[in-house]
């Protein structure tokens, strides 16, 4: 186990390790090829322990929580808040983490803590959002539009070449009054 505890580390892939279901070792190593792949476009975890290998899909539904809420209408908790993918494993033991957490099984996004969103039900990850009741989109739905900042602007005479002040031109077919016809 110190040997491959030192290899994961190495790699880089504490974060998407996982606890095998076949030897419960926190060592099965995700999106890796088996020995002998059936399908080139599957993903698969290796357990580094007990050299078992699963496709990503089937091992996912091990962790995947009820489709139904304990009032039986259809549950949200398994949409990932990140990438909203129905992946979301509940009580997964991940290398990287003290704690079991919740952990996407499809973008290997690790969740600490979630709530759900009191406007639509998606998940929140509330280490992120904080205690907010609301997720981004719904928040920004509900607040309102804020009024317009703007006040007309009036046209003064002189933004078109007009000044009133100004003296008459030189030539006779002006509109300005010449100055000997004021009366």
């Amino acid at each position: 186990m110190n040997r491959i505890a030192g290899e994961l580390r190495r790699e880089g892939v504490e974060s998407t390790t996982i606890e095998c279901p076949a030897c419960e070792k926190v060592t099965l190593v995700l999106d890796e090829a088996p020995p002998v792949p059936p399908t080139a476009d599957r993903a698969y975890a290796t357990c580094r322990f007990c050299s078992s290998f699963f496709e990503l899909g089937d091992l996912a539904t091990r962790w995947l929580p009820s489709p139904w809420d304990d009032q039986g209408r259809p549950s949200r908790a398994d949409i990932c808040p990140w990438c909203d993918a129905e992946a979301l494993g509940t009580d997964v033991r991940v290398r990287s983490e003290l704690d079991p957490v919740y952990f996407c099984f499809s973008c290997s996004c690790i969740v600490k803590e979630i709530a759900p969103c009191d406007g639509c039900g998606k998940s929140i990850d509330i280490s992120v959002w904080g205690d907010v009741p609301l997720c981004r989109p719904c928040e920004d739905a509900s607040e309102p539009d804020p009024e317009p900042e703007f006040e007309l602007l009036y046209e003064d005479p002189a933004d078109y070449g007009f000044d009133e002040n100004a003296k008459a031109p030189a030539y006779e077919n002006s509109w300005f009054p010449k100055e000997e016809d004021e009366a």
